[in-house]
């Protein structure tokens, strides 16, 4: 059940946000610790990254779907773009989206992609929660980012699923 709800969370933010991209640097992550776990109560909380470490399945499944969105969208829109998830922190995780080699890069594309994607930010957040809320953590921080194909970002930012 969470792997379906995972899904379609991933699904809907591409649908919604794909070409576009964020950009919001308000939000930090935080980390109590170095043993992959949240604070709280004097309980140990499951992070982001303790959540993928034991469901592998859920992570490639994220990344599969978001492939899968990202190559029907670049058909359509004519654009080579491909996608990747990492988890980037105890409670970071990252959606990058990689254009291809095909695509021109202006110098106006990464500042157009933050701006058009601000508008966005609810969206993200809303996602970030989602996420959140299924993988049942306290604190998930989602990062977007946009690079071209030799790696430079061209955008990004950070929205916390709260």
């Amino acid at each position: 059940m969470k792997k379906r709800l995972l899904v379609k969370i991933a699904s809907l933010f591409l649908i919604f946000g794909l070409v576009t991209g964020c950009g919001n640097d308000d939000y930090e992550p935080e980390t109590n610790n170095q043993n992959g776990y949240e604070e709280g109560n004097g309980e140990r909380e499951l992070t982001v990254q303790e959540f993928f470490a034991n469901n592998p399945d859920e992570l490639q499944d994220l990344i599969a779907m978001g492939q899968e969105e990202t190559e029907t969208i670049s058909e359509t829109m004519g654009v080579e773009m491909t996608f990747d998830v990492e988890v980037v922190g105890p409670n970071s995780i990252a959606f990058i989206y990689i254009y291809g080699p095909s695509v021109e890069i202006h110098d106006e594309m990464g500042p157009a992609l933050t701006t058009t994607l601000e508008s966005l930010a609810a969206i993200h957040e809303m996602t970030a929660a989602g996420i959140r809320e299924t993988i049942g953590v306290s604190t998930l921080y989602l990062i977007i980012r946009y690079v071209d194909n030799d790696g430079n970002v061209l955008a990004e930012g950070t929205f916390a699923g709260q």
